[in-house]
């Protein structure tokens, strides 16, 4: 085969040349199938390497976000948190699915959310690494299916799940998720709310923009700050043009919204702010440095 056309000895006669073709077509045939087999076996050889060593790089994250699932809601989830520059994992059975995530800049892995064997693959401890899963499929029934899986493993950690049909709702809550948020819901509130008031809406539009430098974000109350800062105000949120939506109390789970100048802050609190992004991350910096006190 691999010395057809070599040689002194040519075919003469018409079936010797019919021969010879053949001869020549099923070497680079068989060329050509070795080929494919061999770079096909180092392909799924470097996909699994692949793998092994993002497990890897996940098993040494010490908190992040597992996002179940990674369609349109999940992606704009994901750039919100992206920009709180906070740790995000997605799996999902789709690969098309985990591919766009990866284009995204996120970590994915081909992994179904619903199956346990997906968890132990992962190699992590839910409990201490996980801040909190979310199931942002666009079906309660994979929801469902997920949030089973996950309260089998562990029973403490925090599950969200959107909410796509009202009538599943009972079936989220049962199957162990802490939080439901049925999108519906959300946009006929704020639908009812701003019909009318184009200014407001205006606003609102300015917050949530990309193209806007107005941010909102939580501070969180660290024993450091608590030790400078005893009320709201010496904050000297003035100074850095921020503007004070409200604390939440950890601790009673209650959030006050626009407190008064004497609320006291305690650690563990969470402090809502809205302002430029620069201006917060300032105010964020001092305030750990315990200079925020007038």
């Amino acid at each position: 085969i691999s010395t057809v056309g070599y040689g002194d000895i040519t075919p003469t006669s018409t079936e010797g040349r019919v021969v010879s073709m053949f001869v020549i077509i099923s070497g680079i045939a068989v060329i050509a199938f070795t080929t494919s087999i061999v770079v096909s076996a180092l392909t799924e050889k470097l996909d699994e390497i692949k793998e092994i060593r993002t497990v890897e790089d996940i098993e040494k994250i010490k908190q992040f976000y597992l996002i179940c699932g990674y369609e349109n809601i999940a992606k704009e989830v994901a750039k919100l948190l992206r920009k709180d520059g906070v740790d995000i994992i997605v799996l999902d059975e789709n690969q098309d699915r985990v591919n766009k995530a990866i284009k995204d800049g996120l970590t994915a892995l081909n992994y179904d959310p619903g199956s346990i064997e997906s968890y132990k693959k992962l190699r992590i401890d839910i409990n201490s690494q996980v801040k909190a899963i979310l199931c942002l499929r666009e079906s309660d029934v994979e929801n469902v299916y997920t949030a089973l899986t996950v309260r089998s493993i562990s029973k403490d950690v925090f599950i969200l799940s959107i909410l796509m049909d009202n009538m599943h709702k009972n079936k989220l809550l049962s199957a162990g998720v802490n939080e439901v948020l049925y999108s519906k819901e959300l946009i006929g509130m704020i639908i009812r709310e701003f019909v009318g008031k184009p200014v407001a809406f205006e606003v609102i539009h300015a917050l949530r923009t990309d193209y806007s430098s107005v941010d909102i974000q939580e501070i969180f109350i660290t024993g450091r700050i608590a030790n400078s800062i005893c009320m709201v105000n010496q904050l000297n949120n003035v100074k850095y043009r921020i503007v004070l939506l409200g604390i939440y109390k950890e601790k009673y789970k209650r959030f006050l919204f626009n407190p008064i100048d004497s609320t006291i802050i305690q650690e563990g609190d969470y402090l809502l702010v809205v302002g430029n992004s620069t201006f917060i991350r300032e105010f964020e910096k001092n305030l750990n440095k315990g200079t925020g006190i007038i």
